[in-house]
């Protein structure tokens, strides 16, 4: 199965051969959806600092071993100003 990158995530794999200790542990990137790009410019240039939420997986496959799934999303709205989630 060919990999196909899927907006808004991302997934992390372990670096195998570190050329030296300050080598990061994992690698990935995020590809980003046009509309959350959009969101995040439009609060930028609103004066409101972009904010995410990130949901992380630990995964397995036969092929690459343990990684980690990423999944990245608008930042949801609070319902009160008093509760900090």
């Amino acid at each position: 199965m060919t990999y196909q990158a899927i907006p808004d995530s991302a997934n992390f794999f372990y670096v195998r051969n570190k050329l030296n200790p300050n080598a990061p542990d994992l690698k990935g990137e995020v590809i980003l959806s046009e509309d959350l790009m959009n969101e995040l410019v439009s609060n930028w240039k609103a004066g409101t600092q972009p904010r995410i939420d990130i949901a992380i997986w630990k995964k397995t496959s036969e092929r690459a071993g343990e990684y980690f799934s990423l999944r990245v999303s608008k930042r949801a709205a609070k319902k009160s100003d008093d509760v900090p989630f």
